[in-house]
């Protein structure tokens, strides 16, 4: 956190310039509603809150996901584990190298990362060797960091500077608040149905919903297109 808190510091003023404070009477439950009535007034803050849902929710199931896979599919002990969560985070650290150097967070960048995410845990259900879940979890890494990045980028540039920690508190929601529940949901699903097949399921879950955000927000901005002619 110490790089952080030296542009934090960096900033100095100018980081708050053009804010306005919430009055003192305000209270917070009042200051979070108005937050989720802007997003969901937004079209293209409601297609981002809606996608990162089902990557929060489906995708970003690592701590139960691998294990699950790992023990019950490919029947590997510790060292195996530990090769696939190495595999996980050397994508994951790719796409946060990537991430800073990409000039604009789109939609659509969220989209196809959402989706690929989703496709990597297919395939890491159905995998039934080391290399290929291996290989599939550097993709899974890299597209789910990236999808995080593009999401967490493009709500704090699409919300006015009054609103944008109440937005961004949304996102944490998403991000910290939705994971456990998909945990419990994966882990109670593999027990019926296997892990192979709850981990497949859990991808295409997040791919599905991922691509009907996606073009979810195509429709509104085409209907929004139509109106200004």
């Amino acid at each position: 956190f110490v790089p952080v808190l030296v542009v934090l510091v960096a900033l100095g003023r100018r980081s708050r310039l053009g804010v306005v404070a919430p009055s003192a009477h305000t209270s917070v439950l009042r200051e979070l509603a108005e937050g989720l009535r802007f997003v969901t007034r937004q079209a293209p803050l409601r297609s981002v809150v809606l996608a990162f849902g089902f990557v929060g929710l489906f995708g970003f199931n690592w701590q139960v996901a691998v294990p699950l896979v790992a023990r019950f599919v490919l029947r590997q002990h510790a060292t195996g584990l530990g090769v696939l969560m190495g595999a996980l985070g050397a994508g994951s650290l790719a796409a946060a190298l990537l991430a800073s150097a990409l000039a604009r967070a789109s939609q659509r960048r969220l989209s196809v990362s959402g989706v690929a995410l989703g496709a990597a845990l297919v395939g890491l259900g159905l995998a039934r060797s080391l290399v290929v879940a291996g290989t599939l979890l550097v993709l899974g890494g890299f597209f789910g960091i990236l999808a995080s990045v593009t999401a967490n980028t493009r709500l704090q540039l699409l919300s006015p500077p009054q609103l944008r920690g109440r937005v961004m508190a949304i996102y944490v929601l998403l991000m910290g608040g939705t994971t456990p529940v998909g945990a419990l949901l994966l882990g109670e699903l593999a027990s019926w149905l296997g892990a192979s097949a709850a981990v497949a399921i859990f991808g295409a879950a997040t791919a599905v919903g991922v691509a009907a955000a996606g073009l979810w927000a195509g429709r509104g901005r085409r209907s929004q297109e139509r109106l200004a002619a």
